[in-house]
């Protein structure tokens, strides 16, 4: 009976051990694919909680955490006078959203604001995996290769059966294991396992309850028209929210959108509007008739900002 208890008592502790992990990545980031430029290295974050995982940037969570701590006061502050401008403490990152999988059943939602509103969209693409008999050893793990065409980019993932996983950073998931490094085939983005620490953060990870949630296709759209604002309307929506949108005493609609889910990567600032989004419209808003975002490709060469992931997004296709 006691080795019973004992063995229970082991399972269940190996099982809350799995249930919260947290797996440290680098990304490289290529700026500009045109040119040849530094690689931009930012540590992600890829924590697994009971029957879901999230990924986000560090730099996004020591933020957030701060922020949830401060947010009271500095609502109260920009409630009193909201043309005063109240700096927000901000440690920078160029991925400000967060994604969330589900397992069961399986869901990925990703996260981000558009301006002051909280917004998401569930994926609808699906991950075709094709499994080779390629083997090679990444940090410290012997691992197996596979490929996928995701968000128009052809994409080559390391992942190892040593750690029973399905995951792995950004949106990839579904190999028999965790994903140890997976890049695209120019090499312009590159996640790579640094390692498994302790969870010594105990800020909760979630997607707000006031998330307005959307079609992807929508939510594309979303950003398009908010980047398109005139700055002064932009700083306008933060005060009225509640926030001035000062970040370090430099304003940025979204600010570093690290290449957004497939939002093409629009940069922060939103300098001058789109070329045609207008022509029919005197409110600059998209034409919701529209079923894909087809006709609105070649106004994404218009956003060339601050945000260096704006000129070499991760997805660049629908």
């Amino acid at each position: 009976m006691k080795k019973i208890f004992l063995l229970c008592l082991t399972f269940i502790t190996v099982s809350l051990w799995a249930q919260s992990r947290r797996f440290v990545y680098e990304v490289a980031m290529n700026p500009d694919s045109t040119q040849l430029v530094p690689m931009i290295k930012e540590r992600t974050l890829l924590q697994i909680q009971k029957d879901k995982s999230y990924f986000l940037s560090e730099n996004k969570l020591r933020r957030d955490s701060l922020l949830s701590t401060l947010a009271p006061e500095l609502k109260s502050e920009n409630r009193k006078d909201k043309n005063k401008a109240q700096p927000w403490p901000v440690a920078h990152t160029n991925y400000n959203y967060i994604i969330e999988k589900d397992y069961n059943p399986e869901k990925i939602v990703f996260a981000e604001n558009i301006g002051p509103q909280a917004s998401a969209y569930t994926e609808d693409r699906p991950m075709k995996w094709t499994l080779t008999e390629d083997t090679d050893n990444i940090s410290g793990y012997k691992v197996f290769k596979a490929t996928c065409n995701f968000g128009g980019r052809k994409w080559i993932a390391w992942y190892t059966k040593d750690i029973q996983i399905s995951d792995g950073p950004y949106k990839f998931r579904g190999l028999p294991g965790l994903i140890i490094k997976v890049q695209d085939d120019k090499g312009d983005y590159i996640y790579t396992l640094l390692a498994e620490e302790k969870m010594n953060n105990s800020f909760p990870l979630n997607i707000k309850e006031d998330t307005k949630m959307l079609s992807r296709l929508d939510f594309e759209r979303q950003q398009i028209i908010f980047e398109s604002k005139p700055q002064d309307e932009k700083q306008k929506l933060f005060a009225d929210s509640g926030f001035s949108g000062k970040r370090g005493g430099n304003f940025r609609g979204n600010s570093g959108r690290g290449g957004g889910g497939g939002m093409k990567g629009f940069g922060s600032g939103g300098q001058g509007r789109i070329r045609g989004m207008q022509e029919g419209s005197p409110s600059g808003e998209m034409p919701q008739d529209s079923g894909t975002m087809s006709s609105y490709e070649k106004n994404f060469n218009a956003f060339k900002h601050k945000n260096p992931t704006a000129q070499n997004p991760i997805e660049i296709g629908l």
